[in-house]
C-alpha cells in the first residue's frame, strides 16, 4: 500500500471506514435476524392464543358435562328414596297378605262357608262371595302393581348408574384432553419464552456491535489523531535538521572556498546522509509469532454461527482459552500506546510495532505495563482472568484494519 513520505498509512482512514461498514454490515444480519425472531414470536403467539381458546372451550363442556353428573345423581337419589318409599309400601302389604293368608288358612273352608250360610238368602250369599272375590283379587293386582313398580324402579336406577358411570367416563377424557392441552400451551410458552429470549439476545449483541463500532471509531480516530501529530513533529524535526545540515554544507562549502583562493588544499567535505525513519521487522514475522497465551482457541476469526442461538456474528480476533491468572506475553517487541479499561474489550492493552502493525490484547484481569513502556517478545504484559473468563482476546491489526491472527501465528 502506498505511503506518504512521512511513513503516516495514506488510507488508514479508508480502512477504519471498511471495518466500520463491515460492523454495519453484521448489525444488519443481526437485525435481519431479530425480525424473523419477531415473526416467529408472533405465529406462536397466534398458535398459543388458538390453543388457549379451545382449553376454555373445554373447560365450558366439562362444566357442562359436570352439572348433567350433579342432575343425573340427584335423580338417581330421587329414584332410590321413591324405591325405598314403595318398598316400604310393599313391606307393607305383604305382611297384610301374610294375615290374610293365615287366616284363610285358619279358616280353610269354614269361613267361605260361613260367609255363605249367614247369608239371608242365595242372592246375597253368592253377592258375599263375589265381594270377597274381588278383595281378593285387589290385593293381588295391589301387589303386582307394587312388583312391577319395583321393578321399574330397578331398572331406572341401573339405567341412571349406566348413565353416570358412561358420563364419569366423557367427563374423565374431556380432562385428559385438557390437560393434553395445557401442556402443548406450556411447551408454546416455554418455545415463545426461548424466542424472546433469543431476541434480546440478538437486541443485547447489536447493541453490544454498535457500541463497540462507536468506541473502535472514537479510538481509532485517537490513534490517526496521535499518528498525524507524530508525523507532524517528525516532519518538521527533518525540515529544521535539513536547514540546519544545509546550512553547515554552505558554510563548510565557502570555508573551502576561502581556504582554496589562500592556496590551501581544500578539505574533504563529507554530506551527511537524511534520516532515514526507523522501520520495523513486525511484516517479515507471518507465520512465525509465539502466542500471546497457550490455550485452545474458543472463537476463530471472521464470521460464523453461534451454535446455540443459530446466529452470525462476526469476530475481529481470535479468543484463546485460558485459565484465570495465565501469562499472557507480547508477541513482538513495541511500544504500549493503550493500557485501561475498554468498553466490550475488559481491560485491554495495545502494542504498536511499527509499520502499521499493533496488536490487542483483551479480557486481562490485570495489565502489568503502563502508556509508553517499551516490550520485547515475550514479555509478560498482563494476567488472563477479567471478570473470571477462562480466556484471552487477541487481535492483529495493520494500517487500522483486523487481519486474521492464526496466519501470523506459528503452528502448534
Amino acid at each position: 500500500m502506498r505511503k506518504t513520505a512521512w511513513g503516516a498509512p495514506s488510507n488508514s482512514i479508508g480502512e477504519s471506514r471498511k471495518r466500520l461498514q463491515a460492523i454495519e454490515a453484521d448489525i444488519n444480519r443481526s437485525q435481519k435476524e431479530w425480525q424473523d425472531k419477531d415473526v416467529r414470536e408472533k405465529a406462536l403467539k397466534r398458535s398459543v392464543a388458538a390453543v388457549e381458546k379451545e382449553i376454555e372451550q373445554l373447560v365450558s363442556r366439562i362444566g357442562d358435562e359436570e352439572q348433567k353428573v350433579a342432575n343425573l345423581q340427584q335423580e338417581i337419589q330421587a329414584k332410590e328414596k321413591n324405591k325405598l318409599s314403595l318398598a316400604a309400601e310393599l313391606d307393607t302389604l305383604n305382611g297384610l297378605l301374610r294375615e290374610r293368608l293365615k287366616a284363610l288358612y285358619k279358616e280353610d273352608e269354614t269361613g267361605f262357608l260361613e260367609v255363605f250360610f249367614s247369608s239371608e238368602g242365595p242372592d246375597a250369599a253368592l253377592e258375599n262371595i263375589m265381594y270377597m272375590s274381588r278383595i281378593a283379587h285387589h290385593d293381588q293386582e295391589l301387589i303386582a302393581r307394587c312388583l312391577t313398580t319395583r321393578r321399574r324402579v330397578d331398572d331406572g336406577v341401573r339405567a341412571l348408574v349406566e348413565l353416570e358411570k358412561r358420563q364419569r367416563g366423557v367427563l374423565q377424557d374431556l380432562k385428559q384432553s385438557r390437560e393434553g392441552l395445557e401442556e402443548a400451551c406450556t411447551l408454546k410458552n416455554r418455545l415463545l419464552a426461548k424466542v424472546g429470549e433469543d431476541k434480546k439476545q440478538v437486541e443485547n449483541r447489536i447493541a453490544g456491535l454498535k457500541e463497540q463500532a462507536r468506541a473502535l471509531d472514537v479510538l481509532l480516530k485517537r490513534q490517526e489523531q496521535e499518528e498525524r501529530i507524530r508525523v507532524e513533529k517528525l516532519r518538521k524535526q527533518q525540515e529544521e535538521q535539513a536547514r540546519l545540515e544545509a546550512r553547515r554544507r554552505e558554510e563548510r562549502r565557502r570555508e573551502a572556498e576561502r581556504k582554496s583562493s589562500r592556496g590551501s588544499s581544500p578539505e574533504t567535505v563529507r554530506g551527511s546522509s537524511d534520516i532515514a525513519s526507523a522501520r520495523g521487522d513486525f511484516s517479515r514475522q507471518r507465520g512465525r509469532l509465539p502466542w500471546p497465551v497457550r490455550g485452545p482457541i474458543k472463537v476463530g476469526f471472521g464470521t460464523a454461527r453461534h451454535p446455540e442461538l443459530n446466529t452470525l456474528y462476526e469476530s475481529q480476533g481470535i479468543e484463546i482459552g485460558a485459565a484465570v491468572g495465565s501469562p499472557i506475553a507480547a508477541v513482538w517487541d513495541g511500544i504500549v500506546v493503550f493500557a485501561r479499561p475498554f468498553h466490550g474489550y475488559g481491560n485491554l492493552l495495545i502494542i504498536k510495532h511499527g509499520d502499521g502493525f499493533h496488536t490487542l490484547y483483551a479480557q486481562a484481569a490485570r495489565l502489568l505495563r503502563r502508556e509508553g513502556d517499551s516490550v520485547r517478545r515475550g514479555d509478560v504484559i498482563a494476567r488472563s482472568g477479567y471478570s473470571g473468563r477462562t480466556g484471552v482476546y487477541f487481535e492483529i491489526r495493520y494500517r487500522g484494519g483486523p487481519v486474521n491472527p492464526l496466519k501470523w501465528l506459528s503452528r502448534r
